[in-house]
């Protein structure tokens, strides 16, 4: 899949919201083919999980830290469910994990910055990460597709 510089731009805000180090907006390069190809080469290689998916719950993309993190390949996560891949049936105590996605699709800004939630690898082992949300809306303004960037908390690496 390729990463245009607007989403690159939103995962940089993301992460240096949540206090990671401040990183170079690197749109100021002067070839869009470059620029491209760095942005590529910086999901692909952030030691954070960078995820999309869309407003059914399903995932588009995960790059390979988040894959390597979770025990899948890319074949094993596009196009199924976050729920029961990354996701437990229940996210929170007394909230389902479906609940919380039509919540983050139906209040959004109140899940930008969110506290850690419970995840599930593909070895059943839970842990808990910190997750960054912004959702991609179309020409309309409707919701088309979420970014979630998850930050895994030291004990996990």
């Amino acid at each position: 899949m390729k990463m245009s510089v607007s989403i690159l731009s939103i995962i940089l805000g993301l992460f240096n919201e949540r206090g990671g180090p401040k990183i170079q907006d690197i749109s100021t390069m002067p070839s869009s083919t470059e620029r491209g190809t760095d942005c590529c080469e910086i999901v692909e290689n952030a030691n954070s999980i960078i995820l999309t998916w869309d407003t059914q719950g399903k995932i588009m993309y995960m790059n390979k830290f988040g894959q390597q993190f979770f025990g899948y390949t890319s074949d094993e996560l596009v196009g199924k469910s976050i729920i029961g891949k990354i996701l437990p049936e229940m996210s929170r105590p007394g909230k389902s994990s479906a609940d919380m996605i039509k919540d983050i699709l139906k209040n959004p800004e109140q899940y930008v910055s969110n506290d850690a939630d419970e995840n599930i690898k593909k070895s059943g082992e839970r842990v808990r990460l910190l997750w960054s949300n912004k959702v991609i809306r179309n020409r309309k303004g409707d919701i088309v597709k979420i970014i979630s960037v998850g930050n895994v908390p030291k004990e996990y690496l």
